[in-house]
């Protein structure tokens, strides 16, 4: 257990390096969407996500209540 040798600040510091370069790496790699890309993904997937989220979460409570 190499990682047991080493102090905890040290072995924090090292995990948020390797977390920042890969977020730095894919940022770079991946192409930039445009606004209006972004604002279709909008409405037409997480909108409508996000109310099937609401009907099933609903019926759950609801199913709850009557048990």
């Amino acid at each position: 257990m190499a990682w047991a040798l080493i102090p905890p600040i040290i072995w924090f510091g090292l995990k948020t390096a390797l977390v920042l370069a890969v977020f730095i790496l894919l940022r770079a790699a991946l192409p930039r969407p445009r606004f209006d890309q972004l604002m279709g993904w909008g409405w037409k997937i997480l909108l409508p996500l996000a109310l099937l989220n609401v009907f099933v979460t609903a019926g759950i409570v609801l199913l709850q209540e009557r048990l």
